[in-house]
C-alpha cells in the first residue's frame, strides 16, 4: 500500500506536470526506499541494466554524428537523385528522412536537420505561405524523421525504452532486423499514406509553384566540398555500428555496448567531447526512463501486479478477448485520454500500470502494447499536447507552415496508426508477439 500511494502520487504529478518529470522520478525512487517499500538497490535497479546504457549510447552517438557533418551530406546526396517536380520533391524529402533515420537516433536532431531544407525548397519554388503545397513538403520531412524513424532499432530512443520493459527472454528475441519486421506493416502504411496525402491533398494547383532548378540539390551538395576527415571517420564508425546491430544474433554483443563503443571511437576521433556528453545528452529523459523501469519492476515482487490483474481483469476482459478488439480499442483509448493527459511519458506510466499485468496473460507481447501506445500517443490536435511541434515549426521558419495548417497532419497520423496497427496483427501473430494463452 505504501508503494501504491507513492506510485499514484507519481502518476498525478506526471499528469498535471506540476514539476519536471525527472524531479518527480528521483523523488519517487527515493521515497520508495525511505518508506521501506524496497531497498535502495531495487529503487534504482534499472540504472544497472543494459537498457539504460543503450539509451545513453544512442543519444550520445546521435550528437557525435551530427557534429561530424555526415548526416547533412547524406541527406543532400539522396535528394539530388530525384526530379524537382512537386511529386519528386515530396519523394526526395521522404527518402532523405527514411535513409537518415536509422543512421541517427535523435528524432529531434534529424527532424531539425531536414526541416530547414524543406523550407529552403519551398522558398525556391515560390510556394505561397500557409498553403497546402508548403504543408506537403513539411509533412513529407516530418513524418519520415520524427514518426517513421521509430521503426529502426537505431532510429530513436523509444525502442530502448520499450525493450526495458521486456523480460530477458523477450529481449533476446529482438535485434535490429526483427524490430524492423515487427513494425514493417506500420512503416509501409505510414510511408504510403504520407505520400498520398502530400501529392493529393497538398498538391499545388497550376501556377502555384515555380519550377525548381534541376541542379538545386546537386549544387548544395557540391557546396559542402570534399568529405572531411571527420565525415569519413564517422562513416566508417556508423557502418561498423549498423553491421554490429544487424548481426547481433550471431555475435551476441549487447546493442548498448555497440553504441557506447561507437561513441568512444567518435570521442577518440575528436568530434564528440566531454562538453557534448554533459550538455547534449538527454539526461532528464534518461532519469525518467530509469525511474519508470525501476518503479514498474516492483509491481511483481510486491504483488501489486497480481492485485491489479485480479481487480482489472473482469473490467477489461471484453477488451482483451481478442487482438482484433484490443488493438483498435487501445488506440481509441489513447486518443481520448491524450485530450487530458498532456505528457506522453505520463501516458506510458499509466499504460504500463493498467495493461502491463494483463497483456501477457492475454497472449499479447509487451512490444505490441508499448509500441502501439507510444506511436499512437504522438498527437497534437490541440496545441498543448506536444510542445515539440511548435519548436519544429520555428525550425522551419514558422512562416510557410503554422500550427493551424499542421493540425490536420495529427489527424492523418491518428488515422494511419489505427489502420496500420490493426493491419499488423497477422504479422505479429506470425512473429509470436500475439498468441493464444
Amino acid at each position: 500500500m505504501r508503494y501504491m500511494g507513492i506510485f499514484l502520487a507519481y502518476l498525478m504529478i506526471l499528469v498535471t506536470r506540476s514539476m519536471p518529470d525527472w524531479v518527480a522520478s528521483i523523488l519517487a525512487m527515493c521515497s520508495l526506499a525511505a518508506v521501506k517499500a524496497c531497498t535502495v538497490a531495487q529503487a534504482f535497479s534499472a540504472f544497472g541494466q543494459s537498457t539504460m546504457w543503450l539509451i545513453i549510447g544512442v543519444f550520445a552517438l546521435a550528437v557525435a554524428l551530427a557534429n561530424s557533418g555526415l548526416m547533412k551530406r547524406i541527406a543532400l546526396k539522396i535528394m539530388s537523385l530525384f526530379p524537382t517536380t512537386y511529386n519528386g520533391l515530396v519523394l526526395a524529402m521522404m527518402s532523405a528522412g527514411i535513409v537518415v533515420s536509422p543512421l541517427i537516433s535523435s528524432i529531434i536532431g534529424k527532424t531539425n536537420l531536414l526541416i530547414p531544407l524543406a523550407t529552403q525548397v519551398t522558398e525556391q519554388a515560390e510556394i505561397k505561405e500557409r498553403s497546402r503545397a508548403a504543408l506537403g513538403l513539411f509533412t513529407a520531412t516530418f513524418m519520415c524523421t520524427y514518426i517513421i524513424g521509430n521503426v529502426f532499432l537505431s532510429g530513436s530512443g523509444n525502442p530502448a525504452i520499450i525493450m526495458g520493459f521486456f523480460s530477458e527472454e523477450a529481449k533476446a528475441g529482438f535485434n535490429w532486423v526483427s524490430w524492423f519486421l515487427a513494425g514493417s506493416i506500420w512503416f509501409v502504411v505510414c510511408v504510403v499514406g504520407t505520400y498520398l496525402f502530400c501529392v493529393t491533398y497538398c498538391k499545388p494547383k497550376a501556377g502555384e509553384m515555380k519550377e525548381v532548378a534541376k541542379d538545386t540539390f546537386k549544387n548544395a551538395y557540391k557546396a559542402l566540398g570534399p568529405m572531411t576527415v571527420a565525415e569519413k571517420q564517422a562513416g566508417v564508425i556508423l557502418i561498423l555500428a549498423l553491421a554490429a546491430w544487424i548481426t547481433q544474433s550471431f555475435h551476441g554483443v549487447d546493442a548498448g555496448s555497440v553504441a557506447l563503443i561507437a561513441v568512444g571511437l567518435c570521442a577518440l576521433c575528436g568530434f564528440y567531447t566531454a562538453a557534448d556528453f554533459t550538455t547534449k545528452t538527454a539526461w532528464p529523459l534518461v532519469v525518467f526512463v530509469g525511474a519508470l523501469l525501476s518503479i514498474s519492476a516492483l509491481l511483481s515482487p510486491l504483488n501489486v501486479s497480481t492485485w491489479l490483474s485480479t481487480t482489472l481483469k473482469p473490467i477489461l476482459a471484453p477488451m482483451l478477448s481478442s487482438a482484433w478488439v484490443f488493438i483498435p480499442s487501445l488506440i481509441i483509448f489513447i486518443y481520448v485520454v491524450r485530450a487530458v493527459i498532456i505528457s506522453n511519458n505520463a501516458l506510458l506510466a499509466i499504460t504500463v500500470a493498467i495493461f502491463g499485468p494483463l497483456v501477457e496473460s492475454a497472449g499479447i507481447s509487451m512490444y505490441v502494447l508499448l509500441f502501439t501506445m507510444l506511436m499512437s500517443g504522438v498527437i497534437w490536435y490541440v496545441e498543448y499536447q506536444n510542445p515539440l511541434i511548435p519548436a519544429f515549426l520555428v525550425a522551419g521558419g514558422n512562416k510557410y507552415v503554422t500550427y493551424k495548417e499542421f493540425r490536420v497532419v495529427s489527424f492523418l497520423n491518428m488515422a494511419l496508426c489505427l489502420i496500420a496497427f490493426t493491419a499488423s496483427i497477422p504479422m505479429w501473430q506470425a512473429m509470436g508477439l500475439i498468441w493464444t494463452p
